[in-house]
């Protein structure tokens, strides 16, 4: 524990006083003995048990400190003078400040006279109260007989000044030089000196108010944690997900109506979707202010449920096509992908339909013939942005055992609905599963091509394309498959 080694000081380091620092005292010898003959007073006797000695910050001045850094540093040359807490006998004595007379005289000197070309005169002008006729014709010289005196630099004073006559009569020879410039000078010398400790007291008092402010500052921001929120604020700027949703919670902690933003209610709809009895649990016990199941099925809207290139897509495209005004902006890539779906069948209360089954659409131009078939998987079109980050599904279907010809069908049929929205496909991106690779050479009329006449508008190019990822795990498993050790595998075929 640091404890003030000033006699009659009470500060300590447990008390945590705002704005009091401890200094040790310097190794160096000098400046350690200049230390101990200003703290040492009447009685006192430093403290041996303690391995250093340090002193408050209430004993120094604001100009002993280094300046321009963050935390206070003494200068090298830097002695305590401030003891508040001794008596007024035990205090040492300040300096005592020159008067202004002493720098009047200093001025008037002889030395300091000669030095201004000032105008030489008569001996008239050097007598005040004196006639004609009591002043030799001839000036000085007469009456003085030094003859370093008689050439004595001066001004002459104009003879209409009107100066009273002393009250006892004076020499003859005695004078009274006068000099304006050095009058001046000390009242404006009185006047900065005024003025200088005017703006010093002014500083002082900023400076005093600036590290109060900042001790304040500092303890806030330890007390609240505002520096892990500001983190965590900063962090959802950068759109960062559990950032968001903080963000929200401390937001709406205190509202009776909650806001929630996109990104957090699209993260609910899921959570709610994985476990509804968690979802509800949490809401039910306040663990997190979460939405209720109305408010996140007003956020979903209305659906029926159908299949393919619905009402709720174009609507979605012409939402989307509004906010990209640039004519590149709307050009992009449809990408086709099948993923494996369980094969189930559920009723639809809002369709009045069961739903699993394989499912085409009405407008795709393939409809399913014959008994109802269970789906066991989900052929997905979504549309990617090549100039700008979107990502916009555009249509999905339930099949199974996805022939060549029907896959060929849908591609044509989500194009042309993608064209007519307003977007411009140049590339259609797909796996090259056998099925993907023979709807492609059907859309390239027989011969797998990189670029075809476009479907929709034959001025341009539509090219074709395999997933990259795709590719590389298919050329790692035919590696595994076949043994080619200590063999060569030529490029020729495959370019």
């Amino acid at each position: 524990m640091a404890y003030s080694c000033v006699p009659k000081c009470k500060s300590d380091a447990k008390r945590k006083v705002p704005g009091i620092s401890f200094h040790e005292i310097f190794s160096d010898s000098e400046a350690r003995t200049a230390w101990l003959k200003a703290i040492a007073r009447k009685d006192w006797m430093p403290n041996t048990t303690s391995r250093y000695s340090v002193v408050c910050s209430r004993h120094f001045l604001l100009t002993d400190y280094k300046e321009g850094c963050k935390t206070r540093k003494l200068k090298r040359s830097a002695t305590p003078s401030v003891f508040d807490d001794y008596p007024e006998y035990m205090q040492p004595k300040p300096k005592k400040p020159r008067s202004d007379p002493s720098a009047r005289k200093r001025a008037l000197a002889p030395d300091n006279a000669a030095a201004w070309p000032l105008e030489t005169g008569t001996a008239t002008g050097l007598f005040v109260g004196a006639d004609e006729d009591t002043v030799p014709a001839d000036g000085l010289t007469s009456s003085f007989s030094s003859p370093g005196l008689a050439k004595v630099p001066c001004f002459t004073v104009p003879l209409q000044v009107e100066v009273d006559a002393p009250s006892e009569p004076t020499s003859k020879h005695e004078a009274t030089q006068v000099d304006v410039r050095s009058s001046i000078s000390v009242l404006e010398r009185q006047i900065f000196r005024r003025k200088e400790r005017d703006l010093k007291t002014q500083i002082q008092r900023l400076r005093q108010t600036i590290d109060k402010y900042k001790e304040e500052l500092k303890q806030l921001k330890e007390d609240c944690n505002l520096t892990a929120f500001a983190k965590v604020v900063e962090a959802a700027r950068e759109k960062h997900v559990g950032a968001c949703i903080l963000v929200d919670q401390v937001n709406d902690f205190a509202k009776i109506r909650p806001t929630y933003s996109e990104v957090t209610i699209r993260n609910y709809i899921v959570l709610r979707n994985l476990s509804t009895k968690a979802y509800e649990f949490i809401r039910r016990e306040n663990l997190l202010k979460l939405p209720s199941r109305a408010t996140l099925q007003r956020f979903l809207g209305v659906t029926t449920g159908e299949v393919g290139f619905t009402s709720l897509v174009k609507e979605r495209l012409k939402a989307e096509l509004e906010n990209l005004s640039p004519q590149q902006a709307k050009v992009c890539s449809l990408v086709v992908d099948e993923m494996r779906i369980r094969q189930r069948l559920q009723y639809n209360k809002q369709r009045d339909a069961f739903v699993g089954d394989v499912d085409f659409g009405k407008d795709c131009g393939t409809p399913t013939k014959g008994e109802p078939v269970l789906a066991n998987s989900l052929l997905c079109f979504i549309l990617s942005g090549l100039s700008v980050r979107i990502r916009i599904p555009v249509g999905y279907f339930f099949t199974k055992n996805c022939t060549g010809q029907q896959l060929f069908m849908l591609m044509k049929y989500v194009l042309k609905g993608v064209e007519t929205a307003g977007f411009i496909v140049m590339r259609i991106v797909t796996d090259n599963h056998k099925i993907n690779v023979l709807a492609l050479e059907m859309l390239c009329s027989g011969k797998l091509q990189h670029s075809i006449k476009h479907p929709e508008d034959p001025y341009r190019k539509l090219f074709i394309a395999f997933d990259q990822c795709h590719l590389i795990k298919n050329i790692r498993s035919q590696f595994l498959a076949r043994d080619t050790k200590k063999k060569t595998v030529k490029l020729h075929p495959l370019m």
